[in-house]
């Protein structure tokens, strides 16, 4: 109960006396005790000692006199009561007498002390005392030496100078004292004016935890409607866990540096507030806490906003890492700041630049900074590991693909630009050449784009690319198609149309041998007319998936011998017996229209011996087309059964190119297939299945 007491006592004058002109006043009256304490009983035997050699009474009243105000001061400092008041009335009330006494030369010092003690009086004493104490000093003063005649001490005389000099004197330090009290006070007021001003929180609390001051700026972070209110709430109040100042607090007493701390708060509606700041302990002269002070700033709003920030970036982070195409983040900083010379050395056109000067643009390549690259960027480059990926970005000595990519993004950050769009060659780690679409993004900070973040995404097109270029081949193929059919078709209709207006006009003049030979050739025409049409539909019901098959069983020897007798006159193939009977589960109508196309590929393409062989091989037949032709050219092989697709080193006019496409088709819809090989010769090999396994045949 004794230690709450003194604690409070403590804390009450603290309050009562708590400014930092008022600290440093009360340090300057422990000091000055803490002197008199050791200088006072010096003093005073070295006083008893000149009384015993001298045997004056006077120097005996001023050994006491020095014990009497060294106890002063030690009693002073015990009970904290930091001030140098009693210490100079007592000393004062001795004085006057003490100096009639003394020897001249000892009254001059002590009068110079009293003069010096006065004026320190004023400076030193806490606020409240300095009337009282300057007008105690100075009234012993003036009335001491005016009874020095009166006690028969000294002459009238004396004693008047010595008042007139004392009067002289004190007004003198009096009115330095006052003036450097009141500059003093009024720094202090500015102090004061500064610390309600402030926008941060200060506080100052007590050992017992209540506040002491607090400045309008803490108030108002807390929602109190000034310091007032927060002076009449414990501390603990405004903690939303009240154990965490117990510990920081603790912390606090145990050191003498400043602590940093980052606290959660409740303000006076219970609304939680962040904030941050620093605090340190004030001790007395002992040692003991005094008090506690710092300084708090409200960070609710930067905590949030730097959560926010942590969040965006989390999100970022996955959304970069997860994202299924290649993604670079990249600092482009540096960069900026080289453009900006360049334009500053009076360059306008960058692309024209770094066409002329090519080392520009290796040196700028070597600026950019390349930050991060996720999964997917990694397995596009071909690398094995980010740091391969990184390193192989901005190559020493760039492709063209490279100069083409990074100077339309150089020139892009030239023209102010934060979005770029567009599609680029790109190079892998093992040299093949990717076609990608290029996105370069960069955010604008203050109207500018900031370079220090640039994210590029890079979307592998080349299937979408390829497409593109098999869609323009077919285009030109189709192209090509119309101008190829209009060409076959036009050929047999000139011929038709020609023999039937010639024979409709001049019939009479022709004899029946003539007539027979223009009705053969009109059939021939028409027949050729009839395969080209043929074709025709059959490669549009096979791709519309409405082309009818009605297989049965032939024999493939007798239907190849029914193809060779119709094509008897434009025909030069043979055919090689058997031996034996060929049987084919296949319908009659399609097996002839393939084995048409081919005879007719092979008299178009081939050598001058074309020859069709035939045989069953297990569960197929196999029947075989061969000529002594150069055979198809290697470039073309892959392409040879695509539709459309026509030789272009035959040196013939071209056919719509649908034959041998229309044949496989055929083929497989009858469960068989059609190849090509090149051996000695060049061999077109149809495989169809056998009676007994319609549904096998024989090897796709």
């Amino acid at each position: 109960m004794v230690t709450v007491t003194r604690a409070s006592q403590r804390a009450t004058r603290v309050e009562a006396w708590d400014t930092s002109l008022a600290a440093i006043l009360q340090g300057l009256n422990a000091i000055a005790l803490r002197a008199t304490i050791w200088l006072a009983p010096l003093s005073a035997i070295a006083y008893a000692l000149i009384a015993v050699q001298t045997g004056r009474t006077v120097f005996w009243v001023m050994a006491i006199q020095g014990m009497v105000v060294a106890g002063i001061a030690a009693i002073s400092l015990r009970r904290e009561l930091l001030s140098l008041e009693w210490v100079l009335i007592v000393s004062a009330l001795a004085l006057p007498v003490v100096a009639a006494a003394a020897p001249d030369t000892v009254r001059g010092a002590l009068w110079a002390a009293f003069v010096t003690f006065t004026a320190v009086g004023g400076l030193v004493v806490p606020p409240g005392s300095v009337p009282r104490t300057l007008f105690i000093v100075t009234t012993i003063g003036l009335v001491g030496p005016a009874t020095w005649p009166i006690m028969g001490l000294a002459t009238w005389g004396t004693a008047t100078v010595t008042v007139a000099i004392t009067a002289l004197t004190i007004g003198f330090a009096a009115s330095t004292t006052v003036m450097a009290r009141s500059a003093l006070e009024r720094s202090e007021r500015i102090r004061l004016d500064i610390f309600r001003r402030v926008p941060i929180g200060l506080f100052r609390t007590s050992v017992d935890g209540r506040f002491l001051d607090a400045n309008p700026a803490l108030a108002e972070i807390l929602g109190y409607d000034g310091p007032s209110e927060l002076r009449a709430i414990p501390p603990a109040a405004i903690y939303a866990d009240p154990g965490e100042r117990v510990e920081f607090f603790a912390r606090l007493e145990s050191s003498d540096e400043p602590e940093r701390f980052a606290h959660c708060l409740r303000k006076r509606d219970g609304t939680p507030v962040w904030v941050r700041g620093h605090a340190q302990c004030v001790r007395s002269h002992d040692g003991e806490v005094r008090y506690f002070e710092g300084s708090i700033e409200d960070v609710t709003q930067r905590r949030e906003i730097e959560r926010v920030s942590r969040l965006n970036e989390e999100r970022f982070r996955n959304v970069f890492y997860r994202a299924p195409i290649a993604l670079w983040e990249e600092d482009w900083t540096a960069v900026g700041e080289r453009l900006d010379g360049l334009r500053a050395s009076g360059i306008t056109d960058l692309r024209a630049h770094l066409a002329a000067h090519p080392m520009e643009l290796v040196r700028l390549i070597s600026l950019v900074e390349f930050l991060d690259v996720n999964p997917a960027g990694v397995e596009l480059m071909g690398a094995e590991s980010k740091q391969q990926a990184l390193a192989a970005a901005a190559p020493a000595s760039p492709g063209p693909e490279a100069v083409a990519s990074f100077t339309e993004q150089f020139v892009g950050v030239w023209e102010d630009t934060d979005h770029l769009e567009f599609d680029i060659e790109a190079r892998t780690i093992d040299g093949r050449v990717i076609d990608c679409h290029l996105s370069w993004a960069a955010a604008r900070s203050d109207g500018r784009v900031d370079l220090s973040r640039v994210v590029m995404a890079f979307s592998d097109v080349s299937a979408i690319k390829q497409a593109e270029r098999d869609l323009a081949g077919l285009i030109e193929s189709k192209d090509e198609l119309v101008a190829s059919v209009s060409h076959e078709l036009r050929t047999p209709i000139t011929t038709i149309l020609g023999m039937a207006l010639e024979m409709r006009d001049h019939n009479e003049s022709f004899n029946e041998q003539e007539r027979t030979e223009l009705l053969s050739l009109i059939a021939d025409q028409s027949r050729e007319l009839a395969d080209i049409v043929e074709d025709l539909l059959i490669a549009a019901r096979a791709e519309g998936e409405t082309l009818v098959i009605r297989p049965e069983v032939l024999d493939v020897h007798q239907e190849v011998q029914r193809v060779l007798t119709s094509l008897s006159d434009r025909s030069v193939a043979t055919i090689t017996d058997p031996g034996r009977p060929v049987l084919a589960f296949a319908d009659p109508l399609r097996f002839r229209q393939i084995l048409r196309n081919l005879l007719t590929n092979a008299e178009r393409y081939g050598g001058g011996r074309v020859t069709v062989s035939m045989e069953r091989n297990g569960v197929a037949a196999h029947i075989r087309v061969t000529d002594d032709g150069p055979g198809v050219p290697a470039a073309e092989i892959t392409a040879v059964f695509e539709p459309y697709h026509r030789s272009r080193e035959s040196g013939l006019p071209g056919s719509i190119g649908l034959g041998l496409p229309v044949s496989r088709r055929l083929a497989r819809l009858m469960s068989g297939d059609l190849t090509y090989r090149r051996t000695n010769e060049t061999v077109f090999e149809l495989r169809l299945p056998v009676p007994g396994n319609p549904e096998g045949s024989g090897g796709r």
